[in-house]
């Protein structure tokens, strides 16, 4: 279902998921569930997760949760709690580990919306380094960092970037562990903090943001990778000094700006420039062509696709929860509207009629939702054919000082 709703999903670091020892998995936590989803689903080994003690607040989430292989922990400041003791859920992350296990924490300690990873907690090195001193620095435990990247986490069909970084060996802290086990607890925790700094897209300002989703457009726009974005904002953010970064932010919110106030997109008014012949074909036999498709796939896709949006647009809740409540929706409603519309048809007309029916759902629905983004895209590129003389060649000036911020 992720790869569904993430449709754009890239991976660097894969060969740290080979990995057969005792291992903390940890990441920035931007996304709410999604973010324990994903990290558990990138190994081969079954992964376990800390999760807050509150969700098993009744029988049934309690059930539930313990079947998801979550251990509760209790969390400094949560009022549900006179005392925070989690005594029982170490030892049971230490037996989890001694046995080879793998175990997904949040170091932040809680999921907080935006690119900016927030000061980490003790809790992660503390588990780590007591469950090698329980079991005499025998267990080879590692901590995996591995750091997330959204582009708009909360919409159906946005982008997914998973770098996993270098493991970090408890071995290595033995010493520093013993001689002063509170000191590197800090140390360690420091350490890990930096990794997913690097590991993700960390930003000190709304300005800086706002930038980076703005350069990022344009870099797409010139088909650079998603690798080879991350890494250019990232040389960005490191080689510049104050004064370049505020020139880069002013020079791309000014052409954004412009492009705004003229109805298009960066891609739009790039293809309308470059290649306007093949570009103008593509749209309008793509829109004559793939129309059909589109109704069918749309209509009979309609209530799985916008049960989703409803549910997310009705309920009250932390803007966090929007992908979580968007997908785990999708993956209710789909089998549910699938098999209801399968029965229909198989009625009136009977296998193996039903059966064609059935498995064209899905591909169709999803050729509808890029049939729609490319019709969206295509307004955009006719708006671009229409601007002026004198403002194409200023949106064109000013997109040329945009792309002298590159780097790599």
């Amino acid at each position: 279902m992720l790869n569904i709703f993430y449709q754009k999903r890239s991976i660097t670091g894969k060969k740290h998921l080979r990995f057969r020892q005792p291992t903390i998995l940890i990441s920035n936590h931007p996304n709410t569930l999604i973010d324990p989803l994903t990290v558990a689903s990138l190994p081969s080994k079954q992964v376990f997760f800390l999760g807050n003690a509150g969700l098993f607040s009744n029988a049934f989430t309690h059930w539930l949760f313990s079947t998801l292989y979550v251990i509760p922990i209790m969390r400094p400041g949560d009022k549900s709690y006179k005392a925070v003791n989690n005594n029982d859920s170490f030892r049971k992350c230490y037996q989890h580990l001694a046995q080879g296990g793998a175990i997904y924490i949040a170091p932040e300690g809680g999921s907080f919306v935006g690119r900016k990873v927030r000061p980490f907690k003790t809790g992660t090195a503390r588990i780590a380094l007591e469950a090698e001193k329980v079991y005499n620095f025998e267990l080879n435990v590692q901590i995996l960092p591995i750091g997330l990247v959204y582009d708009y986490p909360h919409k159906f069909g946005s982008l997914q970037l998973i770098n996993i970084g270098e493991p970090l060996l408890m071995q290595d802290y033995k010493a520093a562990y013993l001689e002063r086990p509170v000191e590197t607890f800090k140390q360690l925790t420091h350490q890990l903090e930096d990794t997913i700094k690097k590991l993700t897209l960390h930003y000190e300002s709304d300005a800086e943001d706002l930038f980076n989703y703005q350069f990022a457009e344009v870099l797409r726009t010139e088909s650079k990778s998603e690798i080879a974005i991350f890494n250019t904002l990232k040389d960005i953010q490191k080689g510049y000094n104050e004064k370049q970064k505020k020139d880069c932010y002013s020079t791309t919110r000014q052409y954004f700006e412009a492009l705004r106030k003229v109805n298009t997109s960066d891609k739009a008014f790039f293809e309308s420039q470059n290649k306007q012949g093949y570009h103008l074909l593509k749209y309008i036999l793509g829109l004559l062509i793939g129309f059909p498709l589109f109704l069918y796939g749309g209509i009979n896709n309609l209530f799985v696709a916008l049960l989703p949006y409803i549910t997310a647009k009705k309920i009250k809740i932390y803007p966090g929860y929007i992908a979580t409540i968007k997908t785990l929706t999708g993956l209710i409603a789909l089998p549910v509207f699938y098999t209801f519309q399968y029965h229909i048809v198989k009625h009136y007309f009977g296998n193996p009629i039903a059966w064609y029916y059935l498995f064209s759902l899905l591909p169709l629905g999803l050729f509808a939702w890029k049939y729609f983004q490319f019709s969206k895209n295509a307004q955009l590129f006719f708006r671009a054919l229409g601007v002026p003389k004198k403002e194409k060649a200023a949106l064109l000036a000013q997109r040329k000082k945009v792309l002298k911020f590159k780097i790599s």
